[in-house]
């Protein structure tokens, strides 16, 4: 602070050249050091004329702590207030007046004690994780951090400069002193007495205690009261100096230190973290900090969004700073101190909520909000990864398998029921993470229902927050084994409507098909043949290709089906295989033959696809249809059966109960009443009739125009069935038909063979 009073200003003077009589360097060669306690180092010089006793206190070592005096226990000499209180070393205090009242500012634990604070006096104050030295222009009421105070006058070193007292008596004559020095980074604390009065011992003025405390490495120092009062107590050892009056003097307050060599250093004093809140959208919160003790080591930013440390309902994340951002470099000396986090989604609701960014203090003192924080973030609920038509929505079967995938409930966005309703349901989420690799092979994979799929990297691993340490190594052969599916997500996405259930946007199963349409008719004859159309859609994440994927009978699998057509299926566990590759939406159309049994009343073939011989629609994992999903029962007759290469052309009738042998042809326009037989080989030609209960015998011509008539009269002559002698005449002529009927019947057979 500046000065309040022009009178006390301080002048910076240039370093003083200590006479013979004080600390030179002729003294430095009588110097002694030791270790009394730990944290503790103890300097003793001894000249001709001076006796000075230091102790260069590392306020950040184990067990450390500063102690001043209550108000009850004012009043003691210097041994005494050290046995009562257990310190491991102790100093006289502050100048005081009757009934042993300090000067200025006294506080032990909080409570304050002594006279109000002026323009003469300066404190040195301690508190958790602080040590300040004040100077003693500065006149304010104790901070609410300090915890310990002793005061002083005059303060002779300020930022590294010795204050000009000259024109202070006090100061320019020499006397026994008590004095105290802070080092820049306030982690150092040194406490000196000098004896005096003595020709051998005489004291030092303070410019000179200003030059011993910049010769230790002091930064800050203050002058405490002196003369007969100047004492240094050593647990153990007893009083180590030479007090002026012969014996020590009961003074009103006292600075003790705990040196106890393991606990917390209570009283170390860390430089407040720094950096900087650079930017906050919605995509990242980003900036950088410091820790500046510990200037090459990435410190930890504790980010609120929703209002500063302690707000209800903030979402808090701490996270390193670890990232290298070149422009840091040279302004820090070290590059890697940038962070950037995504925003939670479970904030990108709307709403606008205040950033607010804090540096962590390396050494677990007090920590620092970043500049230009806080700052404001506004984003409308994120739209997820995948359209409905490419995803899914997997729910996440448990509280515990939530835990298990270390998913963070601030990261579950707010898209809304109407959103969530439009995912159609995909399998489970595991129960937990599977991460396998194969042996020799660096490439990670997250392993679900014999699917692998593969991790883009460490940011991946990071988003996932999941551990190389659970990786499990595998036989390249049974890594191999497993289908490789899409790549394993960047980053979670969580979404979750009004009901409790959370649900992960994920891409389709590998293998999923839906059902477009499938023309098998209901009712066959025994012996049919017929083809069938069956249309899917791809609704699953890989690509059909032609030599992978087949159709195949499901019930059970690999199992012949009861509608196979040897003739034209590759064989009766496969029914087809594609001819191009089908990609995911798209759709696939199977033409095949079914044949119904000859025997039975009716008959059922269920449906499924199959890749690679072994990943099945139905498999768990797997998207359907499952292996009873696709089925047909068809009803199989025997009335009016109509056998394999017969031909029914358009508008005749074939009654209930009459049989049409193969190979015969029923012309167009001819009616077989029923109950009638047309034995295999005739032909009944165009417009003859043959009547109820007739038969028509085998190698029977029925000509045209001829009637064969339920009558009860036995046949014409020369009609069908006519046991008599034809005539010369006729008998040529229907051997003649007979032999053009046998070649034509032929070249139609060969025709209806290629086309079967």
């Amino acid at each position: 602070m500046e000065p309040r009073n022009r009178s006390l200003q301080a002048l910076v003077i240039c370093l003083v050249v200590l006479s013979g009589a004080s600390s030179g360097s002729a003294a430095r060669a009588a110097d002694s050091w030791s270790t009394p306690f730990p944290g503790v180092s103890r300097l003793h010089r001894v000249t001709s004329t001076q006796n000075i006793n230091v102790l260069v206190v590392d306020l950040c070592a184990a067990g450390v702590e500063m102690r001043a005096t209550a108000s009850s226990e004012k009043g003691r000499t210097v041994s005494s207030f050290g046995a009562l209180t257990g310190v491991h070393a102790a100093v006289n205090g502050d100048f005081f007046a009757s009934g042993y009242t300090p000067e200025s500012l006294a506080m032990h634990a909080g409570s304050l004690w002594g006279t109000a604070d002026d323009q003469w006096r300066g404190q040195l104050a301690f508190g958790s994780g602080r040590a300040e030295l004040v100077e003693h222009w500065a006149v304010s009421p104790p901070e609410a951090w300090m915890r310990e105070i002793v005061s002083g006058y005059p303060t002779i070193l300020h930022g590294g400069a010795i204050i000009d007292h000259s024109g202070n008596s006090d100061c320019t004559t020499r006397h026994p002193r008590t004095f105290v020095g802070l080092s820049p980074n306030k982690r150092t604390l040194y406490v000196a007495v000098a004896d005096g009065r003595t020709t051998t011992r005489i004291g030092l003025t303070c410019a000179e205690e200003a030059q011993l405390m910049l010769e230790l490495g002091a930064h800050w120092a203050l002058n405490f009261d002196g003369g007969g009062s100047t004492t240094m107590w050593l647990s153990g050892t007893g009083v180590i100096n030479f007090p002026s009056d012969g014996s020590q003097r009961v003074v009103a307050n006292h600075l003790g230190i705990f040196a106890r060599g393991v606990g917390a250093a209570a009283n170390c004093t860390d430089t407040l973290p720094r950096g900087s809140l650079d930017g906050v959208d919605c995509t990242s919160i980003r900036g950088w900090t410091q820790d500046a003790d510990t200037p090459t080591v990435s410190n930890r930013v504790h980010i609120y969004v929703g209002g500063p440390f302690g707000t209800p309902g903030a979402a808090g994340y701490s996270l390193l700073a670890d990232q290298p951002r070149s422009d840091l470099c040279s302004v820090l000396g070290s590059c890697n101190h940038a962070f950037s986090v995504r925003p939670p989604r479970s904030r990108m609701d709307g709403v606008e909520r205040a950033v607010h960014a804090y540096g962590i203090n390396t050494g677990g003192g007090v920590n620092a909000e970043l500049a230009n924080s806080p700052r404001t973030l506004l984003c409308a609920p994120p739209e997820p990864p995948l359209s409905p038509e490419e995803g899914d929505r997997r729910r996440v079967p448990s509280s515990e398998a939530f835990a298990a995938w270390a998913f963070d409930a601030r990261d579950i966005a707010p898209v809304g029921d109407a959103v969530v309703g439009q995912y159609p349901d995909g399998p489970e989420l595991s129960a937990s993470p599977l991460l396998v690799r194969a042996d020799g092979d660096q490439t990670l994979y997250v392993v679900e229902h014999r699917v692998r799929r593969r991790l883009s990297g460490a940011s991946a691993m990071t988003a996932w927050k999941l551990d190389d340490a659970a990786v499990e190594t595998r036989a390249v052969a049974e890594v191999d084994a497993l289908l490789a599916g899409v790549p394993w997500p960047e980053e979670p996405f969580l979404v979750q409507g009004t009901g409790p259930d959370i649900y992960l946007i994920d891409a389709a199963p590998p293998l999923r098909a839906e059902l477009v349409s499938f023309d098998l008719p209901e009712q066959l004859s025994r012996g049919e043949a017929r083809e069938v159309t069956l249309v899917l859609r791809n609704r699953g994440s890989l690509p059909w290709e032609p030599g992978r994927l087949a159709l195949a009978p499901s019930g059970p699998r690999d199992a012949e089906s009861a509608l196979c057509d040897a003739a034209t299926w590759p064989s009766c566990t496969r029914t087809a295989t594609l001819a191009t590759t089908v990609a995911p939406g798209q759709e696939a159309t199977f033409l095949f033959v079914v044949r119904a049994p000859e025997v039975g009343d009716a008959a059922t073939a269920c449906f499924a696809l199959v890749l690679d011989g072994s990943f099945w629609s139905g498999d768990p994992g797997q998207g359907g249809p499952a292996d009873d999903g696709l089925c047909r029962t068809v009803e199989l007759t025997s009335g009016g059966g109509i056998a394999d290469g017969d031909d029914v052309a358009e508008g005749d009738d074939v009654a209930g109960g009459d049989d049409v042998a193969g190979g015969d042809d029923v012309a167009g326009g001819d009616d077989v009443a029923g109950g009638d037989d047309v034995a295999g080989g005739d032909d009944v030609a165009a417009g003859d009739d043959v009547a109820g209960g007739d038969d028509v015998a085998s190698g029977d011509d029925v000509a045209s125009g001829d009637d064969v008539a339920d009558d009860g009269v036995g046949p014409k002559p020369g009609g069908a069935g006519c046991g008599c002698e034809a005539q010369p005449g006729e008998a040529a002529g229907a051997l003649l038909y007979a032999l053009l009927a046998m070649a034509w019947l032929g070249l139609r057979r060969r025709w209806q063979g290629r086309r079967g």
